[in-house]
């Protein structure tokens, strides 16, 4: 595999050029972009082998490399294709995806939740909303200072972890009857599992991201947080076609335990890189 991804591009070299428009430096960074942060984490690789068992860790990277590569397949662009060769950013774009995956779904079933079966009117609804939006205006100067003292990691996998929590919570309030005190702690740890991980991620896929790619990186984030957010409807939507949780219809409560799964598999991925 090591010998593979650093020799795959050699032929394509001529193609990239011509395709992309890129100079020497752009072909060299493809290559060398991959390399340097590879080798860096040579050592933690192998102490992570030695604390979870190589089969383990062997398994995570073959499936992190197949994504990785996949990605890379579909670069728009040269350095859209060096941002996704180094390690790190596919992980930053996971959990991007998994972060907006849950809060689009959660938007889009509540209020049928909250219509169909507590019968709250629209003014009603946009009041009972406004619990997880409270943490939006504060929790990012917290979430800031975090970042400058442990780096951007630890926020970003407290935020996944509310995220998948208040899945867990909305399920639960649902499957004992929607009762709104229920709901209310599953809104205050999606707000609050927004506002830790989305200015944390920033900052994890700049500093993940070669030199000189900050502005790509960037924007390849705000592209898997949108497809996170349009697949988030999708799936969400399709479980609410079971049925609104009335009278033993449970369609909703599947909806809002999908976020927690989505968020827990990205909360894993985002570990295990750093853990590789």
């Amino acid at each position: 595999m090591v010998l593979l991804d650093t020799t795959v591009l050699s032929v394509a070299e001529p193609d990239l050029a011509r395709s992309f428009g890129g100079g020497v430096t752009g072909l060299q960074w493809t290559v060398t972009g991959y390399t340097l942060v590879f080798g860096a984490a040579l050592l933690t690789a192998g102490s992570a082998a030695d604390r979870y068992g190589a089969h383990r860790v062997f398994r995570v990277a073959v499936a992190a490399f197949g994504l990785g590569s996949l990605l890379s397949a579909l670069a728009p662009s040269l350095w859209a294709l060096v941002g996704l060769r180094a390690p790190g950013v596919p992980g930053a774009l996971v959990a991007g995806a998994a972060v907006n995956f849950a809060m689009s779904g959660v938007l889009f079933v509540l209020p049928l939740l909250f219509q169909q079966a507590l019968g709250l009117t629209p003014g009603q609804i946009g009041a009972a909303l406004l619990p997880m939006t409270l943490p939006f205006a504060v929790n990012p100067l917290l979430t800031g200072r975090i970042v400058a003292r442990s780096g951007p990691r630890p926020p970003v996998l407290a935020g996944l972890g509310l995220l998948a929590a208040g899945g867990v919570a909305f399920g639960a309030a649902v499957w004992a009857g929607a009762s709104y005190p229920f709901l209310l702690a599953g809104l205050v740890a999606t707000g609050f599992g927004v506002s830790f991980a989305l200015p944390a991620l920033a900052t994890l896929i700049v500093t993940a991201a070669p030199e000189g790619t900050a502005g790509m990186a960037g924007g390849l984030l705000n592209a898997a947080r949108q497809c996170g957010a349009t697949i988030g409807v999708a799936v969400t939507g399709a479980f609410v076609t079971v049925g609104v949780p009335d009278q033993g219809h449970h369609g909703a409560a599947y909806a809002l335990v999908m976020p927690a799964v989505v968020c827990a598999a990205a909360a894993v991925a985002v570990a295990r890189r750093r853990a590789g």
